[in-house]
């Protein structure tokens, strides 16, 4: 497999403690892959690519741009500074177990020199939980911890929790009891934030509404309501 050159592009994003780089990429071909971004640190910039497959929403957030090609079977991303490859891999495989439960697809992969490339398939694209959750989870993967089932990605030991601090404990409750597959009443809607602001409502919604509505938001609007696991 052959991946053009990385533009050089910054974006405005906040401190991470894991050294994970994301560049979304576009298979041309068999062997051959184009880069769309630069190297990215911030997983919520997926959420503005979301909008922009789900609706045709076009927006910029810290020099990102949402409109990138996507390919028919999903997103491909170059995956950079994976510190142990073998422990990576394993909890890919752990995570996959859980999505083809749930949404009968995978993460696929691929081992490129010292990088990894990786699928997102379309099932992960159909709303910002489910993105921010198996994003999350990926760079959690990234800690040399390694996970052996559904469980261990929340222990209060695994990095998810111990050393990342996504997920404050409501949120944490509702990914690990109800992984990609949202209560019912909100399963419609590519994102959710509250009873006036989600895409039943407002479908064309851009910026930092969308940006930010990942799983810790989702759970906060859906507390509101009374809802949680």
């Amino acid at each position: 497999m052959k991946i053009g050159t990385i533009p050089n592009i910054t974006y405005l994003e906040v401190p991470q403690k894991n050294p994970l780089r994301w560049v979304v990429l576009y298979r041309e071909d068999e062997e051959n892959f184009t880069c769309q971004t630069g190297r990215v640190k911030c997983k919520d910039f997926f959420n503005d690519n979301l909008a922009f497959f789900q609706h045709g929403v076009d927006f910029s957030m810290y020099g990102y741009k949402a409109k990138v090609k996507k390919n028919e079977e999903g997103v491909y991303f170059l995956l950079l500074n994976v510190e142990n490859k073998n422990t990576f891999l394993h909890n890919i495989n752990v995570l996959n177990v859980k999505l083809y439960e749930q949404l009968k697809c995978e993460v696929a992969y691929w081992q490129v020199e010292k990088d990894i490339i990786i699928l997102l398939p379309n099932e992960l694209w159909k709303n910002t939980w489910r993105m921010s959750l198996v994003t999350a989870l990926i760079r959690c993967s990234n800690y040399g911890y390694k996970h052996e089932k559904w469980e261990d990605f929340f222990h209060s030991q695994a990095p998810l929790i111990s050393m990342d601090r996504v997920f404050d404990d409501l949120t944490r409750n509702n990914t690990e009891k109800w992984g990609f597959l949202v209560p019912e009443d909100f399963s419609g809607m590519w994102y959710f934030c509250g009873k006036d602001h989600n895409s039943f409502k407002k479908p064309k919604q851009t910026g930092e509404i969308i940006h930010n509505n990942g799983c810790v938001n989702w759970s906060y609007f859906m507390q509101d309501m009374g809802v949680k696991a």
